[in-house]
């Protein structure tokens, strides 16, 4: 685990497709780890290519 309050620099160029797709709905996934509910993901190939 990194305690830090710095920012890191992401290079999205370097990343997978799937990664990619991971981002773009990761608002959606903290929203419902923050509040300890379920969400269920399926298909993340139906997302468009980033």
């Amino acid at each position: 685990m990194i305690v830090s309050e710095e920012i890191a620099e992401i290079l999205l160029g370097l990343e997978s497709a799937a990664i990619l797709k991971v981002f773009a709905v990761y608002l959606e996934l903290q929203k419902a780890l923050e509040k300890g509910i379920v969400l269920f993901m399926d298909e993340l190939n139906a997302f468009p290519p980033c």
